[in-house]
C-alpha cells in the first residue's frame, strides 16, 4: 500500500466521478436503444450464408454473449453508433481508474482483497496523523 495524500485521494475521487458518470451515461444510451427490442434489423448469418432479418432485442442479447465483435454488434453499430462509442469511452475511463489506482495507491479496485481492507485502513490512520 503507498502513502495516501490528499492530491490522490482528490484524483481518485475524481476519476471515480468520471467513470461512474461515462457508466450511467451509456447504460441510460443503452436502455432507450433497447426499448426498440421488437424491430427488426438484417443481419449476416455465415450458417445461412445470407443476412436475416432478426429482432433487435434478440441481437442485444448476442452483443451480451458474444462481445461487440460479432454480426449483431455490427448491425446495431450501424444504427447506435453512439451506445458502442458511449461504452469504448466508459471502458477507457474505467481503464484510466484502474491505472492510476494501481500506480498510486496499489491496489485494483476491481480486485480488492480483505488484505487490501487492513492496509487501506492503515494508510487512513497514517493519512490522520499527519494532518
Amino acid at each position: 500500500m503507498k502513502k495516501l495524500t490528499k492530491e490522490k485521494l482528490n484524483k481518485l475521487e475524481k476519476l471515480y466521478k468520471e467513470n461512474e458518470e461515462a457508466e450511467e451515461k451509456a447504460s441510460d444510451l443503452l436502455k432507450e436503444a433497447q426499448k426498440n427490442g421488437d424491430n427488426k434489423l438484417k443481419v449476416e448469418r455465415k450458417d445461412k450464408d445470407k443476412k436475416v432479418k432478426v429482432k433487435e432485442s434478440d441481437l442485444w442479447d448476442e452483443v451480451w454473449h458474444l462481445g461487440a465483435d460479432c454480426n449483431a454488434a455490427k448491425a446495431l453499430k450501424e444504427k447506435y453508433p453512439e451506445v458502442f462509442e458511449a461504452f469504448k469511452k466508459q471502458n477507457k475511463k474505467a481503464q484510466e481508474l484502474r491505472d492510476y489506482s494501481i500506480k498510486e495507491i496499489g491496489i485494483d479496485y476491481r480486485k480488492i482483497k480483505l488484505i487490501d481492507i487492513f492496509n487501506i485502513a492503515q494508510a487512513v490512520v497514517d493519512y490522520n496523523k499527519e494532518e
